[in-house]
């Protein structure tokens, strides 16, 4: 069985990168074949399956065929007559066009290696532009490889495709996929870059007018998504963004924290225990506290605003802390019930908020 090592796998090899997962592709069988081998089926459009014992997926060489819109509008032939050439063919960038037999030999008929040593983003053939998806991903190598510069011919084949329209049949799950994984990449302020300077960055996340201001985003962890959409979020127009998270499908519990960054909320207090605590019942910060000292932690880590407003951040921090702790049933016991439960809730945090930040 004629089995390869393919795509990210094999370009990660050569930039001495760390490879996280491995792909094969096999060519000259038939389904019958892997799955007699133990093989288990996985594919729903084309033959994938799972290897018995390292699970990592092995794909019969295919083709492909534009016959509809969107990156889903496409018929593929999977047939043991497929050469591992044209398997390769129909990939996107020459850098993800390589392979590697089982003696180590690399595959590339494509430029790959040429590229790579030339730190240059190329598409492998004009299908490039049958798939709109392509722009997000190239605008996200762009992100992870950041010293990497767009060929000519790539970016000439990116704006027909945005003059076509090719960009309005992204669908939106796939536009967030890309999105978040581009802020965990190394530079992420390279995918918004791209998108700008092609002139769909508003058109595709219906958020951003201009690229978002990503300096400093390594303090956070690059696994910490949600934290780096938030940074990305700061001085951003409210209502853009809200029409956004619609379109994007924004997870529910992004969407506040994000909102707190677009507003400024850091603004909003003006030191005084009363407009802490407000601040504080305002955001939900008693019952949802984790989302509370998460955006707070996102925003003391800003060069900017945890700078310039260091001072407000470490007092609203003490005053969260000391307030948070109210002993209802001690309260209740008082005969507080009601909305006189509530009041007197409040009046308690007022003084352990007013205690803590005269002490």
């Amino acid at each position: 069985m004629a089995v390869y090592l393919v795509g990210g796998a094999v370009r990660d090899q050569l930039l001495g990168y760390p490879v996280k997962d491995r792909d094969w592709v096999v060519v000259g069988e038939l389904p019958e074949t892997l799955e007699q081998q133990g093989y288990q089926s996985v594919g729903k459009d084309f033959p994938v399956f799972l290897h018995p014992k390292t699970h990592e997926e092995y794909a019969l060489a295919r083709t492909e065929r534009k016959v509809g819109q969107g990156y889903r509008g496409f018929e593929c032939h999977a047939d043991p007559d497929v050469t591992l050439e044209q398997d390769l063919q129909r990939r996107d960038l020459t850098l993800n066009a390589m392979a590697q037999d089982a003696s180590g030999n690399i595959i590339d008929p494509f430029g790959g290696q040429k590229d790579l040593e030339h730190q240059c983003l190329r598409h492998v053939s004009p299908a490039f532009s049958e798939d709109p998806v392509r722009a997000l991903r190239i605008a996200r190598f762009a992100a992870k490889l950041p010293t990497f510069t767009i060929a000519d011919e790539t970016w000439a084949l990116l704006k027909e495709m945005r003059d076509a329209g090719e960009f309005k049949a992204l669908m939106p799950a796939r536009i967030w996929q890309e999105l978040t994984t581009a802020l965990t990449e190394v530079e992420p302020q390279k995918f918004f870059d791209v998108l700008f300077e092609l002139d769909v960055l508003e058109t595709i996340t219906h958020i951003w007018t201009s690229t978002p201001n990503c300096s400093g985003m390594d303090v956070l962890p690059s696994e910490a998504k949600m934290d780096r959409f938030l940074w990305c979020c700061i001085d951003q127009d409210v209502k853009r963004l809200q029409t956004g998270f619609e379109r994007l499908v924004v997870p529910q519990a992004w969407r506040t924290p994000a909102l707190w960054m677009a507003e400024g909320m850091w603004k909003q207090v003006d030191g005084s225990a009363d407009r802490f605590v407000e601040c504080c019942t305002q955001m939900d910060a008693w019952r949802r506290p984790d989302r509370f000292q998460n955006w707070l932690n996102v925003c003391q880590a800003h060069p900017v605003i945890g700078i310039e407003f260091s001072e407000i951040f470490k007092a609203w921090l003490t005053v969260f802390l000391a307030a948070q702790i109210v002993d209802v049933a001690a309260l209740q016991a008082e005969g507080h019930a009601g909305a006189a439960l509530g009041q007197a809730m409040l009046a308690r945090r007022l003084a352990l908020a007013s205690q803590a930040l005269h002490s």
